[in-house]
């Protein structure tokens, strides 16, 4: 399971949480099996965008060896030419 670095975030009408790469791969909530998971959260988007403002986080291919850690925008560019890079979905916080 990957953990969301941005949104969209989605939910459904009881209010669980569902990130963009899990609610297209599921045709119901997984908590309660509400059919309808494309509700936007916007609350959500905003709080992971604001938690991920100030944090080092490491590059996804870091199960595959890479130690590149930094703020999010350097991470993304460094993603796109890293020599680790495989299909690794992993996301690690720093706290």
């Amino acid at each position: 399971m990957e953990s969301p670095r941005e949104g969209p975030i989605f939910n459904c009408s009881n209010g669980h949480i569902l990130c963009r790469g899990c609610v297209h791969q599921v045709p119901r909530c997984p908590v309660c099996r509400e059919p309808n998971v494309t509700c936007r959260n916007l609350f959500a988007e905003e709080v992971l965008q604001d938690a991920l403002k100030h944090r080092r986080i490491r590059c996804r291919s870091t199960v595959h060896g890479c130690n590149f850690k930094a703020l999010l925008p350097a991470v993304k560019l460094h993603e796109e030419n890293c020599g680790f890079n495989q299909v690794g979905n992993l996301l690690f916080f720093q706290f």
